[in-house]
């Protein structure tokens, strides 16, 4: 390469790149780079690896030059003549502390220095750079100092966001200039000429936390139509703005109300003001901004009556704000469309008249621990989405039923909830709530649930999670659409009914009166699948069967899908439950974490449909809590032929998590089981051995130290296995063996 490129004389196009999207270019020059072609016109070099060009390097007839992501401290020494260069890329070279003189760029149109993070100065041609389009420095972070003006007739972009050590604003000048960036600069002030930039249509100074008012000229923006100010906590005063913004973004500002002159922004259509924690009531014009689609009020502490906004509002947050009721006006609010009062700890009361908001789509009451009674609802045929999350509610009026597009439901920890007889409605069998998904009612302390549920088929989530009734309703096997049903800590539980046959996930961790499962329905879909029966120590012997004989069902049936290409969604299935024993049909098993299995002659062209395999995990009494609480079993396993080839594969199953509401441990000796099957390379022939390794891991990947795995096992399930309804065969054992050695016998 070094002389190679040298006897190109007449060169014009050079393009040395990565095609893979996300790897750099390794082109390595030990011996460095002797000369290129003068005629080059377009070099485009990633990650080239020199501090420099050639010394002999002539730019002159040179038009685009890239070398971004590369080692170069500075392009060249001297001046060159770059009349021709019309765009110039050097981003991401980390290195580059020497910026050249570009003194007669004439033509250039584009810069691009983001991320040149060891650039501390740029100095730019005393004379404007009249065709200059863009100028982009997003975070060289290490900039202090900057032309003191920037002239340029068709300058559109100016670009600055990241640039940390940035304290002063050059004076900008520009006709048509539309987007300018100072996002997280150590700006003070902006210089009176910004108010000169007549097409600027954006204006970002986001967490510019030392920029402390704004200059009288801004409002002279007459094109100015986004305007963020959001985390510039020294701002504590608003003025004059120019009328024609319709995106004002003040969230986590310093101010301490908005002027009454906020009526002078006729077209604002999205106000921002979260976390403005010094922010009282909004003054009584902010009503006249009709074109007001979405204000946001989250977390501003201080606000304490509902906004007198305009009725044509769609969307509004007032999450966190210390309000205690709606008016009864609301009902006017004839387009409103999202209402959000998440974790309003002072709200009360929902006003009769509120049952009209016919277009609200999504209501959020979670955290609004005084809120306890509902008016009717039976008028919000829109309502799609309803959080009621920790409230103080004891019943649901039957008149949700009427809420016919009505898909998630939450009411986590709704300590004081009493019944959920709407559940049962018979209104349910004639299409009532027949877009119900998502049903939660986690941490509700319930007593009991209704025998029989109503027409739910179309739900696809049930949590019951931390209840204290002793049995489910028997007609769950009928919700054909459920794929998770959360029984997490529910203590009192004794009995399981049959299940539905699309269950993706049932988790029915630390259910520690659980003895007996019904038999399952046989209409056993093949799809994968995660069966938690942690702490689950009192199951009996022929329940532990029937779960194994379901499961094991459930892999058949997947296993089968997936050899015939039959559309399923790749992915393990695991199922487990207390236990330190091997079943004898694991044909492979040992002690320890690892395994090493020969595998038999034509293994793989014999109808293989993958692995199944189990290990016996001892668990001290230490509690899995913190966000990376819980834990998982990574399976690792390395095929290898005669030929010292090796494919290299794994899989996670088992995974037992907490949320950070809850604190829980996993005891004593349980099984872990789960089906796999790995994608070998076609290219590789001939795998004789298999090795299996079994780690277990946190939900951040980290090795864990208060468990360990104490035996092991693998299967081979071939397509040859015939797999009847197992669960209906009263010697479930038996029949499984059946299953797994149907020509030799166990």
């Amino acid at each position: 390469m070094r002389h190679s490129l040298s006897r190109m004389y007449n060169l014009r196009l050079l393009k040395i790149y990565s095609s893979t999207v996300g790897s750099s270019c390794s082109v390595q020059l030990p011996h460095g780079l002797e000369s290129i072609s003068d005629e080059l016109r377009y070099l485009h070099w990633e990650s080239y690896q020199l501090r420099s060009l050639p010394l002999n390097f002539n730019a002159e007839n040179l038009v685009e030059l890239n070398l971004s992501s590369s080692n170069v401290t500075e392009l060249w020494q001297g001046e060159q003549n770059l009349a021709n260069l019309k765009e110039l890329n050097l981003s991401h070279c980390r290195h580059l502390s020497t910026f050249p003189n570009f003194s007669n760029a004439t033509n250039l149109e584009r810069l691009n220095l983001q991320f040149c993070t060891s650039l501390e100065r740029v100095s730019l041609p005393t004379r404007p750079l009249n065709k200059l389009l863009d100028l982009d420095m997003r975070y060289c972070t290490s900039l202090v100092s900057l032309p003191a003006s920037i002239n340029s007739r068709s300058l559109r972009t100016i670009n600055f966001s990241g640039c940390s050590s940035l304290r002063k604003c050059p004076q900008i000048t520009g006709e048509n200039i539309t987007y300018m960036s100072l996002n997280e600069t150590l700006i003070e002030e902006l210089p009176h000429s910004i108010g000169f930039l007549e097409s600027l249509i954006t204006l970002n100074l986001k967490g510019c936390k030392r920029l402390g008012k704004l200059p009288d000229s801004i409002s002279l923006l007459k094109s100015l139509i986004i305007f963020d100010l959001s985390g510039c906590s020294s701002i504590t005063k608003i003025s004059l703005l120019s009328e024609t913004i319709r995106y004002l973004y003040l969230n986590g500002t310093g101010i301490e109300e908005l002027p009454s002159s906020i009526d002078r922004l006729p077209r604002l259509c999205y106000l921002d003001l979260m976390n403005c924690t010094r922010l009282q009531n909004l003054p009584s014009s902010i009503f006249e901004l009709k074109y007001m689609e979405k204000l946001v009020l989250s977390c501003c502490s201080s606000i304490t009556t509902f906004p007198n906004v305009t009725w044509n509002v769609k969307k509004l947050y007032l999450d966190g704000t210390t309000i205690t009721e709606i008016p009864q006006s609301i009902e006017f609010f004839s387009v409103l469309v999202e209402l959000s009062l998440q974790n309003c700890t002072r709200f009360e009361i929902l006003p009769d008249s509120f049952c009209r908001l016919q277009s609200l789509e999504k209501l959020n009451l979670s955290g609004c621990s005084r809120f306890c009674h509902f008016p009717p609802l039976k008028w919000m045929t829109s309502l799609k989405y309803l959080y009621l999350d920790g409230t103080a509610i004891e019943c649901v009026p039957s008149s949700i039923t009427q809420l016919t597009r009505l898909s998630t439901l939450e009411m986590r920890d709704c300590k004081n909830l009493k019944d959920v007889g709407f559940l049962a409605d018979p209104l349910l069998s004639y299409g009532h709530l027949k877009y119900l998904r998502m049903v939660s009612l986690d941490g509700c302390g319930l007593l009991q649930l209704p025998a029989i549920l109503g027409d739910l088929r179309s739900l696809e989530i049930l949590d019951l999670s931390r209840n204290r009734f002793s049995s489910i309703p028997l007609n769950m096997e009928f919700f054909s659409e459920l794929e998770y049903l959360g029984l997490r800590f529910c203590e009192n539980l004794t009995y399981l009914p049959q299940l539905p046959p699309r269950l993706t996930k049932l988790d029915a961790h630390n259910c520690i009166s659980l003895k007996k499962a019904l038999r399952s329905t046989s209409g056993v879909k093949g799809n994968n699948f995660e069966f938690i029966f942690t702490n689950c120590f009192k199951l009996d012997e022929k329940t532990r069967d029937r779960i194994m004989a379901y499961a094991l069902t459930k892999i058949q049936l997947y296993a089968t899908n997936l050899c015939n290409k039959v559309d399923v969604p790749a992915g393990a299935s695991s199922f487990c439950f207390p236990g330190s024993v091997l079943p004898d049909w694991f044909s492979h098993q040992t002690s320890g974490s690892s395994i090493v299995i020969q595998l038999p002659s034509c293994w793989a062209n014999n109808g293989f449909m993958g692995f199944i395999f189990s290990a016996v995990v001892a668990f001290k009494f230490t509690f899995f809590s913190g966000s990376s609480g819980g834990f998982e079993i990574k399976c690792r396993y390395r095929f290898r032929n005669d030929d010292g080839e090796f494919q290299h594969g794994h899989s996670y199953f088992g995974s037992c998590y907490n949320n950070l509401k809850e604190r829980w441990n996993v005891r004593k000796d349980h099984l872990f089981f789960a089906h796999d099957h790995p994608c070998l390379d076609s290219k590789k022939k001939g795998f004789t051995e298999v090795l299996v390794d079994f780690d277990l891991l946190d939900m951040d990947n980290n090795p864990l130290r208060n468990c360990t795995v104490i035996k092991c096992g693998v299967h081979l399930l071939n397509a040859g296995d015939e797999l009847y309804e197992a669960y209906d065969d009263p010697n479930l054992l038996s029949l499984i063996c059946n299953i797994f050695y149907p020509r030799h016998g166990n």
